[in-house]
């Protein structure tokens, strides 16, 4: 079957540096979409003049955002909701707990396998996070933590009645949990990993995420998921957040443990807004 994937690049204050949209191949900024609040749009488009940017119908916070977009822009069947701040990475050969910078090859073949792999049966899908990525050994890592980058197959985010909007942060999270615990399936390509300099830079989640925010999200995630979702307290790698921060830890793997039980995506959705 043939298929098409989409980019979306939700971004908000980062006119000037369109970091992840210069790292992709020409073939794959064709394919890519660049979505602002309205105020940004002439400042986006005087700053990236190749780029396919359109503006959202009101400013939003990113959990909105990424909603509206699979609700009003994604016209096909398969579409990637990818943060604005990535470079790419590939794999060592000689040692495969090593990473190399990606090649316009490496993220030709990075995108064209997330394409490849998309399907009704396995409908979310996304790549390892650099921090961390040694820990994978397998080729693929299914139903696990997916952020950062997250593609879709559009029909089954929708007749799962899936929701990025729910949550003022962690949004990835609480959608992730949403699809595993309504007995669907993702996947994780360890061959590649995206990372980024450093979290909660200028621009972007920076402008309204506050400490306050951060916990009051978490605490309501683990209520939305009660027994898949432990807050903790962690050290503060973000700019800005200079004290630990609330987070949380996510059985991914129990959830959908349950999903593959329940088969009931209503019983399991029931009461999303």
């Amino acid at each position: 079957m043939n298929k098409t994937l989409h980019l979306y690049i939700p971004s908000a204050g980062r006119a000037k540096t369109q970091r992840t949209y210069n790292f992709l191949p020409a073939h794959w900024q064709a394919r890519t979409t660049i979505v602002v609040d309205p105020e940004e749009l002439n400042t986006y488009r005087q700053r990236n003049p190749d780029a396919d940017i359109v503006a959202s119908p009101e400013r939003m916070i990113i959990g909105r955002k990424r909603q509206w977009i699979v609700d009003a822009l994604c016209e096909g069947s398969y579409c990637a909701l990818v943060d604005d701040d990535f470079q790419f990475y590939v794999r060592r050969t000689d040692d495969q707990t090593k990473f190399l910078n990606a090649k316009e090859s490496d993220v030709n073949d990075m995108f064209e396998t997330l394409e490849e792999m998309l399907s009704p049966e396995f409908p979310l899908g996304g790549f390892c996070i650099r921090q961390g990525a040694n820990r994978y050994t397998e080729k693929v890592a299914h139903n696990t933590r997916i952020n950062g980058i997250a593609a879709w197959h559009v029909p089954t985010f929708e007749r799962f009645n899936l929701r990025y909007d729910r949550l003022e942060a962690m949004e990835d999270f609480d959608v992730n949990l949403q699809l595993l615990r309504a007995g669907g399936n993702n996947f994780m390509l360890c061959k590649w990993a995206f990372g980024q300099g450093s979290s909660n830079t200028a621009g972007g989640c920076s402008t309204y995420r506050t400490p306050a925010l951060q916990a009051e999200a978490a605490h309501t995630l683990a209520a939305l998921h009660p027994g898949f979702v432990r807050v903790v307290t962690k050290d503060s790698k973000w700019e800005g957040f200079d004290e630990p921060r609330t987070d949380v830890v996510c059985s991914w793997k129990k959830a959908w443990a349950e999903g593959q039980q329940r088969q009931a995506p209503q019983e399991v959705l029931a009461g999303v807004s």
